[in-house]
């Protein structure tokens, strides 16, 4: 994957849309997303924060959730609720006035999201310095943990597979 910038990311918004950007990210989050009620905002601030050699654990992952939790609950995921809706139904949509509609709302979903994600930007500078970025290895464990915090079944391959996708996506994406 080729940036527009020659350097990595340092900020979660930049990361985040670097990373939306790789192929098979968008179907990977959506399908964490719907199958296990996955933050995307709070997996990618995650990934985020074990890319750029700060320490993610259980403890960093609870703080995110009490910072940002509601926000996303009660307006992000409200708005995409409202948005889903519109592609379907209630009568009238769809049509082309409702759809006009449903972009205003895409962006408002989109800005509800930015605003989380400077949220836990924030939170993710105060975070205590590891000694490296994460391997593989360590920031698949971290992306699991937030999947299974939302998820309580064990994961199949294919949200695994959706899990590693993600990882070498943001590996790629700091490099």
């Amino acid at each position: 994957m080729t940036l527009d910038t020659p350097s990595a990311p340092d900020h979660l918004w930049d990361f985040a849309v670097a990373v939306y950007r790789c192929d098979g990210v968008p179907p990977a989050c959506l399908y964490l997303q719907d199958q296990c009620a996955v933050d995307v905002p709070l997996l990618l601030a995650a990934g985020f924060a074990a890319c750029t050699a700060r320490q993610f654990d259980r403890v960093a992952y609870n703080a995110l959730q009490d910072l940002a939790g509601n926000w996303q609950q009660q307006i992000v995921t409200a708005l995409r609720v409202i948005r889903r809706h519109l592609k379907t139904g209630p009568h009238p949509a769809p049509n082309i006035v409702t759809e006009s509609l449903r972009d205003k709302i895409k962006s408002a979903e989109l800005a509800a999201e930015k605003i989380q994600i400077d949220l836990m930007q924030e939170a993710i500078s105060g975070l205590a310095s590891a000694t490296r970025p994460a391997t593989r290895d360590q920031l698949l464990s971290v992306l699991t943990m937030v999947v299974t915090a939302h998820h309580e079944q064990d994961l199949n391959a294919a949200e695994n597979q959706s899990i590693a996708l993600i990882a070498d996506s943001m590996i790629a994406v700091q490099a």
